[in-house]
C-alpha cells in the first residue's frame, strides 16, 4: 500500500485549520464575541495560514484538487459592523473561506459583494500563523 502524504481534499485542510483556531490566536477585542461564535475574529490568521499552506508540497497530497500553480489571492471586506473579513479567491470567483461559519451561524452573509483584492501584511507567515501552521501540520503525522 502506498501512503500519500498531505491532505487530499480542500475540506480536510480547512477543517484542520478550523479545529486548531483558539482564543490565543485572536486579537483581544475579538475574544468576547468569539465565546459564542467560535470562528469570529479568526479570518485573517486562518486565511494567511491557508494561503501559505497551499504553497507547501508536503501539505497538499498528489490528489489535492488545487495545485500550487492555481492562483488564490487574499480578499477582504468590512462587514455590516465594520469588521474586516478575509478569504482566498481565484480569478473565477471561487472562494476558500475558512471562517464563513461566523456569518452563517448568525444567519448573515459574508461581505463578498464589496470585496477588495488585498495583500497579506507580511510575505512570510506571521507569528500566529506559524503557530497555527504547526498545529495543522501535526494532523499529518
Amino acid at each position: 500500500m502506498v501512503t500519500v502524504k498531505g491532505f487530499q481534499q480542500v475540506d480536510q485542510l480547512i477543517s484542520s485549520i478550523q479545529k486548531h483556531l483558539t482564543p490565543d490566536l485572536l486579537k483581544s477585542e475579538y475574544r468576547e464575541h468569539n465565546i459564542t461564535n467560535r470562528m469570529f475574529g479568526h479570518s485573517y490568521v486562518a486565511t494567511e495560514t491557508l494561503y501559505h499552506l497551499l504553497k507547501q508540497d508536503h501539505v497538499i497530497g498528489s490528489n489535492f484538487p488545487i495545485k500550487q500553480t492555481d492562483k488564490y489571492d487574499p480578499y477582504h471586506a468590512k462587514d455590516e459592523n465594520g469588521i474586516s473579513h478575509w478569504w482566498l479567491q481565484d480569478e473565477l470567483g471561487n472562494k476558500l473561506d475558512v471562517t464563513i461559519d461566523q456569518f452563517l451561524s448568525e444567519d448573515r452573509q459574508p461581505p463578498y459583494d464589496i470585496a477588495m483584492k488585498g495583500w497579506l501584511l507580511t510575505k512570510q507567515p506571521s507569528k500566529k500563523s506559524k503557530e497555527l501552521m504547526t498545529r495543522v501540520l501535526s494532523d499529518l503525522q
